[in-house]
């Protein structure tokens, strides 16, 4: 049978629990920085708590390598990343290990990914709770000690502490407050600032679950022991008001408001009318909570969850006021997701949402199958196309005022939106649509939306004058923000991977500052024009990046665009971006493209009796593996392991039975190593006789 994800449903499991156990369960992927000075971001952030159908879903995430093949490509996917500061994942479990795959999934994106510690109303609830308080054998606590070990074995970054239950006294439930300080004290200790503890809203200090539903003098002790305070959903508006004024200014944005989107007992509107619930307290400043958005796929008909969860995210426009009621209204997008290894720092997406059809290598699919696996989802677009996300019309403008657009966008439209039908690595990839359909050669004269014709005395004149200036039309879609520090002096590499449909101009578009008084502009482009059509092309370009300035020691990267010309009337498939900075200055002159560090070749594969899987070596530049037995893909590998029993059930070669067992054949393994910069590098074959 295929490894199941681990979670814990008791305390007495925790002490039992071997750190040996689950080798290939830990999340590779390190978490990303978005911001490089957090502090200065001032702006309401979101936390998403993923409670579906108790978690650890069939078909959805309870398997630790993912479904290769899966019944439908279809599974509940995290569409909004780009807006979310942390994500929690809920069970009602005792200790809720978040699956690798959403780890590495939020990682990827930048996205803090947290387990849940629930005590609810029960006998053994109790007898934890009690057990967890227990300063036994001259240990402070020893469960926060084994809870922080727990997030680092598994590597995600902490925990939602929620007790819904009692003890026997008052003086037990201080004891709580004081393990909730020492835990978050341990887990900064060991795990670094990224750490999380977050406290929900239930148990007092009075030994009362007493939902207070906001920040006041009963929830404050533990907003202060904690890294924030999850509050419970039945909040009126004057209590969140209430509630971050207490927080101050400071510290408002660790506070989490809880917003049920199921809307169950609320006295706020919920579901697609949960934007209307945050209007309400915008202008308080908290943070928000979002508890079970998932709620679009849960509770309406899957077939239409694109669309759905799309509107609700992005672009649910009120058809009687016209307001915005979408979650984008009210979060900004945070700058796209920067690794650092070393002295390189990279941004990469293969535009994968972590499911497919298809799973697609170097643009061809290996294997031809529906799949699931959120491990492989890569940042995606900061601006989703359709948005009405008030950030992207201010940016839209900005680019309409500094004439980076040329064309007016009531005549030229630029379109973009995931597809599954092309790919380059995963299982989807950005198609752009760029139709100036209505781009009347009088427009610019008359700067009209009208596409009448001038008046006959002036048409030939306006004509020639329009066709002349019509050659420098374009048009810019945003694509991603970030918050990318080089040094000046430094270059920088692009490297995009594309399918073009036809002859046409189009570029990408990258811009910034430098980090000086005035924040001077920096522009780069990419030209995609003149590449081989309806094939994936490789371009690669070094950028030398600004010249020194006096008091300026970095240039920022803020922006990356595509901008298409009049004369490209059809579609671009976008497969990956990798922009990258050159760890050596000296190798732009020797002509040598970096992109980061290289994985190591796998040459060695051997069949691990015990645990019935295939083991490799380890190493720190490979963010996953495609495995390939007897000349087939048959999944991915988060981990320098892979069970057997992932593939029991396929025939992996036309001579093997189904349903007779893979043990007994001689098989040919093949281990390619993916990096973190989506380089590829193909193993060796391995024979391995598994009689």
């Amino acid at each position: 049978m295929a490894s199941k994800c681990r979670y814990f449903t008791s305390l007495s499991e925790l002490l039992c629990w071997d750190e040996m156990q689950d080798r290939n369960q830990k999340a590779r992927a390190t978490l990303r920085t978005r911001y490089r000075k957090p502090d200065e971001h001032l702006h309401s952030r979101l936390l998403i708590c993923h409670d579906f159908k108790g978690g650890y879903c069939e078909n959805q995430d309870d398997l630790v390598e993912g479904y290769f093949p899966h019944p439908t490509g279809n599974a509940y996917w995290a569409r909004a990343f780009s807006l979310t500061d942390t994500f929690v994942y809920f069970s009602h479990h005792r200790v809720t290990v978040p699956p690798i795959s959403w780890t590495n999934a939020c990682h990827k994106s930048g996205v803090s990914c947290l387990g849940t510690l629930i005590f609810e109303p029960s006998a053994s609830g109790n007898t934890d709770l009690r057990d967890l308080i227990d300063r036994r054998k001259g240990y402070m606590f020893e469960y926060a000690d084994v809870l922080t070990r727990i997030a680092q074995r598994y590597g995600f970054d902490g925990y939602l502490i929620n007790v819904e239950t009692i003890l026997s006294t008052r003086d037990e439930a201080q004891l709580v407050l004081q393990f909730v300080d020492y835990l978050r004290y341990v887990m900064r200790s060991v795990l670094g600032n990224s750490s999380k503890v977050l406290w929900y809203d239930a148990l007092t200090l009075e030994n009362r679950v007493d939902y207070q539903d906001c920040l006041n003098s009963t929830t404050l002790p533990f907003f202060r022991a904690a890294d924030g305070l999850f509050t419970n959903y039945f909040w009126t508006t004057n209590n969140v008001f209430s509630g971050a004024k207490l927080a101050g200014d400071q510290f408002k944005l660790d506070l989490w408001t809880g917003l049920d989107v199921w809307g169950r007992n609320t006295l706020y509107p919920a579901k697609f009318d949960i934007g209307k619930a945050i209007r309400q307290i915008e202008p308080a400043g908290t943070s928000l909570a979002l508890f079970a958005p998932a709620w679009v796929y849960e509770d309406l008909p899957e077939n239409e969850f694109e669309k759905n969860d799309f509107s609700f995210w992005f672009s649910n426009v009120d058809s009687e006021s016209g307001l915005n009621n979408s979650i984008s209204e009210f979060i900004d997008p945070i700058p796209a997701p920067v690794l650092s290894i070393g002295s390189y720092k990279l941004f990469y997406t293969s535009f994968s949402t972590g499911h497919g059809t298809k799973f697609f290598v170097n643009g061809k699919p290996e294997f031809e199958q529906n799949w699931v696996f959120h491990s492989v989802q890569t940042a995606l677009p900061s601006y989703m196309h359709g948005s009405k996300s008030p950030t992207l019309t201010d940016y839209l403008h900005k680019l309409d005022l500094t004439h980076i657009s040329t064309a007016k966008r009531s005549t030229f439209s630029v379109t973009f939106r995931l597809d599954y039908s092309k790919a380059f690595y995963g299982g989807s990839s950005l198609k752009v649509t760029s139709n100036p359909r209505n781009l009347s050669p009088y427009y610019s004269i008359f700067n009209s939306t009208s596409t009448s014709p001038p008046p006959s005395n002036t048409r030939h004149a306006s004509f020639q004058k329009s066709r002349r200036s019509s050659k420098n039309t374009t048009l810019a879609k945003p694509l991603f923000c970030l918050d990318m520090e080089i040094p000046t002096g430094r270059a920088f590499n692009f490297y995009v991977t594309f399918l073009k449909c036809s002859d046409g101009d189009v570029s990408i578009r990258i811009s910034g500052y430098q980090d000086d008084q005035d924040k001077t502009p920096i522009e780069y482009s990419a030209d995609l024009s003149g590449s081989v059509l309806n094939s994936w092309v490789r371009k690669s370009f070094t950028f030398p990046g600004p010249e020194s300035l006096s008091g300026c020691n970095n240039y920022i990267i803020d922006h990356i665009d595509i901008l298409c010309g009049y004369n490209f009337e059809s579609s671009i498939y976008l497969g990956s971006m990798l922009l990258s900075s050159v760890e050596d200055s000296s190798k732009v002159n020797s002509g040598s493209l970096v992109s980061g560090p290289a994985p190591t070749r796998v040459t060695t594969v051997t069949h691990n009796l015990r645990n019935n899987c295939l083991d490799w070596p380890e190493d720190e530049e490979t963010a996953e593996w495609i495995i390939y037995v007897n000349g087939k893909m048959v999944g991915v590998a988060p981990t320098p392991s892979y069970s057997l029993s992932s593939f029991q059930s396929l025939a992996v070669d036309e001579s093997i039975d189904d349903e007779s067992s893979i043990s007994d054949y001689v098989l040919r393994v093949r281990i390619d190593s993916i990096s973190w910069a989506g380089s590829i590098v193909k193993g060796t074959d391995t024979v391995l006789d598994l009689s």
